[in-house]
Parts: structure tokens; C-alpha cells; sequence
């Protein structure tokens, strides 16, 4: 589609090691098919000149680097298809070997292990007029951030107005003008207030209105529906890490409900970048789950990065794959059937070998004729796609039963 065009722009020349093998072995057959083509001449004209001929062109007929060539994209593009359906759009086909590799999984928290929009909001601090609720919900209406949705829900029968100069800084906050007042929502450290109300409430989102602070939103968090069952199945793979730009008022329940061990708080999108790298510098395969917002550079930066998306239309360019939201207790199932797909290439690599094998022993003996060997060059590309197709059709099947 157009759209997966240009989200592959700055991909194109990518190439992983299945695709650059799968060419590298396309090339040195073709040559070795042509010393045996000439070691089949010269035996036949010395033995039988009668046999040149049929022996000869057998031989450049049947021997065929296309089943080789064709392992990688028709087991990928299967493979990609099966996963479109189950709710994880991949990028292009280098993805599913990338995620085949992973060992470490990073996980951002508000927007991706969290609900987005389906949270409890409870506003606390100074009343507000009809006026300023108006202008709050009015500039949070035009922010994708899970807080902000939460917030802009809260007001569900309000009507927006008009909002001038909007910024959003990633990880703190937003601001503009609405009704000739300067709207500021964010982090306690965002607008410059007493930063033990953020110590207390971990999702809280502060309000300023014309340099007045006037209170915040405590946003009860709701976890994403499995997110218990597959932490522990990831736990027993993978080295699992949790990053937020939340303070530590939540690490007890994450702790104690989930099992995370590894995490960092107050992080920005920097930080998270940066964690990422270090990660990396350390010679880790790293998978970046991330909601796509302000986590854009830690989801580039990555080996893999997933955006978690509860409305898949919103086209997140930075990541590699996109995960719809409710899909995300399956992400094992995900990883395992990449790491299965890379096996299917294997063997058809292997199927591919033995067809060329075997029709190349008959061709030089001068057992098989050029009209044979032309009906088998083709089946020996049809039997390899015939076998990707169908293999990844009942690995996927047996991966996702329950689904």
C-alpha cells in the first residue's frame, strides 16, 4: 500500500541474513552449475558425443537457483500475512528475523502496559469555572497521550474551542491559548510546582492557568487485560526491563503483581533512548514496546520496536511493527512464530538443495531428457512455495490455537 511505502523509505536497502545468504548462495550455485555443466562436456565427449546434448542442456535446465531465491519471500510474506490478521502489522520482512533474535524486552508503561482512555480520573485542587474546565479540555482534546485522553474522556460532555500556539513537550506536558488564557498540563517539574504532589500520586497531571496553579488529575491507571500471564512467560526467555516517566509511586504493585525487577522511573524520551543503547553497546538484541509517542527514539533506536496502538489507523513511522492494543498479551506467541519462521527458511533452503541435488545426479549421468528437466525447473519453485505457504499456515495454527 502507499502508506507501507513510505513507511519503509529510510528501510529499503535493508537487507538481514536469511535475504543476503539466500543471494549469496543464489550466486555461487549458478557458478558451481556451470563447472559441472562443463565437466558434463568434456566426460560425454570423450565417453559419448551422442549424449552431449541432452546431458548438457538437463543439466541447465533442471538446475535451478529459483527455489533458493524464492525460501525467504514466499516464507515471509506468508508470514507477514498470518500476523496482519492476528493483529501485529509488520514493517517489511527483515522485522520477523529480527525478532527471531531477540533476548531483552523493554517496556515502556503509560500507553502500552496501560489502558489508554480507560482510566478513573479524579480532579483535585482549586474549583474550577465552566470557562477554565472548557480550556482544559479543549487543549488536551488535541494531545494523543494516553494521560491527556483520559482527561479529555473525564470531560465527555464538553465542546472544544478553539486552541492557539499548542506545543507538546515530549515527556512533560502541554501548553496553549485558549479564550486569551495560557493553558499549561503536565508534570509537577513541567509547570514548577511543589514536586511532593507528584511523589504522592504517580500519575498525577498538573494544571496552570494564566501562571495560576490551580490543582491536578490523579489518573488511576488500569493495566492491560494478561499482562500478568504473559510477563511470566516472557520472565522464563527473556531479560524483561520497564521504563516510565512516572515516579516510583507505582514500583511495589509492578513489583508484586508483575514481577518486574528491572526499572527506571522519572525516565524521559532521551533516557529511554539512551537506556536502550547501553542496552545494545552490551550486545543485547533489544525489542522496544512503546506506545509510540514519546518513545519514538527508544522504538528507532532498537533492534525492534513495537508501537502498541489502540487505534491502528494512528501511523506511527518510527517503529518497526504495530501492535493493536488488545493483541499485546500474546506478544510470546508473536516472538515464537518469528523464531519458527526462520526455521521454515532453513528447510526449505534444505528442500531446495535436495531437489537440485537429485536432478542434476540424473542430468549429468544423460538419464533425463531436456523436456523432463524443463517440467521439473518449475516444480521444484512451485514444491518450495507450496511448502513455505502451507508450513506457516499449520505452525500458526498450532502457535495461535487459543487465539
Amino acid at each position: 500500500s502507499y502508506l507501507t511505502q513510505l513507511w519503509n523509505q529510510d528501510a529499503f536497502e535493508e537487507k538481514e541474513e536469511l535475504s543476503a545468504i539466500s543471494n549469496s548462495v543464489s550466486k555461487y550455485f549458478t557458478i558451481v552449475v556451470l563447472f559441472i555443466t562443463l565437466l558434463t562436456a568434456v566426460y560425454w565427449g570423450v565417453t559419448d558425443s551422442s549424449v552431449i546434448w541432452n546431458s548438457v542442456s538437463s543439466v541447465l535446465i533442471v538446475a535451478c537457483p529459483c527455489a533458493l531465491a524464492l525460501s525467504v519471500p514466499f516464507t515471509f510474506g506468508s508470514v507477514i500475512r498470518i500476523m496482519g490478521k492476528k493483529g501485529l502489522y509488520l514493517k517489511n520482512a527483515n522485522v520477523i528475523e529480527k525478532l527471531s533474535k531477540i533476548e531483552t524486552i523493554v517496556f515502556d508503561k503509560t500507553g502500552t502496559i496501560t489502558e489508554k482512555g480507560n482510566n478513573k480520573v479524579q480532579y483535585m485542587g482549586d474549583d474550577l469555572t465552566n470557562n477554565e474546565e472548557v480550556a482544559i479540555f479543549s487543549l488536551v482534546s488535541n494531545s494523543l497521550h494516553p494521560q491527556s485522553v483520559a482527561i479529555r474522556n473525564y470531560f465527555s460532555d464538553s465542546f472544544p474551542q478553539q486552541v492557539y500556539n499548542f506545543q507538546e513537550i515530549s515527556g512533560k506536558g502541554i501548553i496553549g491559548k485558549v479564550n486569551d488564557s495560557v493553558v499549561k498540563i503536565g508534570s509537577a517539574l513541567f509547570l514548577g510546582v511543589n514536586s511532593t504532589l507528584q511523589k504522592e500520586f504517580s500519575s498525577a497531571v498538573h494544571v496552570m492557568i494564566d501562571e495560576k496553579y490551580k490543582g491536578f488529575y490523579k489518573v488511576d491507571q488500569k493495566y492491560r487485560v494478561g499482562l500478568t500471564e504473559l510477563i511470566r512467560s516472557l520472565k522464563s526467555k527473556f531479560d524483561i526491563h520497564l521504563l516510565t516517566g512516572d515516579n516510583e509511586g507505582q514500583k511495589r504493585r509492578l513489583e508484586e503483581q508483575f514481577g518486574f525487577k528491572t526499572m527506571r522511573f522519572n525516565q524521559q524520551p532521551i533516557d529511554k533512548l539512551e537506556y536502550v543503547k547501553k542496552l545494545q553497546e552490551k550486545k543485547n538484541h533489544v525489542l522496544m514496546m512503546g506506545d509510540g509517542l514519546n518513545d519514538a527514539g527508544a522504538l528507532k533506536q532498537s533492534d525492534v520496536g513495537i508501537a502498541i496502538s489502540d487505534d491502528i489507523h494512528q501511523f506511527s513511522p518510527a517503529c518497526d511493527a504495530i501492535l493493536e492494543a488488545s493483541r499485546l498479551k500474546h506478544l510470546d506467541r508473536y516472538i515464537n512464530f518469528s523464531k519458527k519462521a526462520t526455521s521454515i527458511v532453513w528447510m526449505s533452503f534444505g528442500l531446495s538443495f535436495l531437489y537440485n541435488i537429485v536432478g542434476i545426479s540424473f542430468a549429468v549421468t544423460g538419464q533425463l531428457t531436456p523436456i523432463i528437466a524443463a517440467i521439473l525447473m518449475p516444480l521444484s519453485s512451485i514444491t518450495v512455495a507450496v511448502f513455505t505457504v502451507f508450513t506457516s499456515q499449520l505452525i500458526a495454527k498450532q502457535i495461535f490455537l487459543t487465539d
